[in-house]
């Protein structure tokens, strides 16, 4: 069993991994961090947390609607991709005018990565 004072450090390390690997900016992170200390009273401390959680979770339920939006593109953009998986023509819009992916490079962002119209 661990004791308290080796488990404590082990639990803020674990936090912060987690909120890194979130995409959380470390300057939100010790916004998070500095909230509590130097507070005269419980209650201000704690409205302070609630504060920074409250925005903490705001950011991130965006962050999780954008990554939803990619993947959707992804997924839209998957079977595009594997229509061409035994294509003979050249990857290009003179070598391969009817190409599932010229249509789609305007409504998908991952498709205009591996797309070019000036081709």
């Amino acid at each position: 069993m661990e004791s308290p004072e080796n488990s404590y450090p082990q639990a803020i390390k674990a936090a912060i991994k987690a909120l890194v690997d979130g995409a959380v900016p470390l300057e939100r992170i010790a916004r998070l961090v500095a909230a509590r200390p130097g507070s005269p009273i419980g209650a201000v401390a704690s409205r302070k947390v609630l504060t920074e959680l409250a925005d903490l979770r705001h950011a991130l339920a965006a962050r999780i609607a954008a990554d939803r939006a990619l993947l959707a593109e992804i997924d839209a953009a998957t079977p595009l991709v594997q229509a061409c998986l035994d294509c003979p023509n050249q990857p290009t819009n003179a070598g391969c005018p009817d190409c599932p992916c010229v249509g789609a490079y305007g409504r998908s962002r991952v498709v205009a990565l591996t797309w070019s119209t000036d081709e």
